[in-house]
């Protein structure tokens, strides 16, 4: 479970440098606030425990991520940058540690997927919060 954590953590660490307004040349924006509403692993099993996980990528390249696990009480707050390259995401948490993997992203309408570099890959799902 921690190994995943550590993972999702350095994933979302990855948005350094954001481009201006917010987009990279290939038009992908990220900017705004995401909830986690997937998780698939082939080489992790998280089991049972509720995940809840939001994001917000700023237009000046960074983040704020909030996580609960578990029977935690209260979510765990992490803040850092992140840059969005062609379609491979990557970032820095605020004490200057590297994102555990880059992230190739896709965007389809409300939902934003992030694949990580690593073998075998993880895939995250958002959803545009509010939605």
């Amino acid at each position: 479970m921690k190994a995943f954590f550590k993972t999702f953590l350095f994933i979302v660490s990855s948005f350094v440098l954001a481009v201006s307004c917010g987009k990279n040349k290939d038009g992908i924006s990220i900017i705004g606030s995401w909830e986690l509403c997937d998780y698939q692993t082939k080489s992790v099993t998280i089991g049972q425990q509720p995940v809840s996980v939001f994001v917000n990528f700023a237009s000046d390249g960074t983040f704020e991520l909030r996580q609960k696990t578990g029977s935690e009480q209260r979510f765990t707050e992490y803040t850092g940058t992140w840059n969005l390259a062609g379609d491979m995401l990557s970032g820095k948490y605020e004490d200057g540690s590297s994102w555990a993997s880059t992230y190739t992203v896709a965007l389809s309408g409300d939902k934003l997927t992030l694949t990580s570099s690593t073998t075998p890959a993880e895939v995250m799902t958002f959803q545009k919060a509010g939605n």
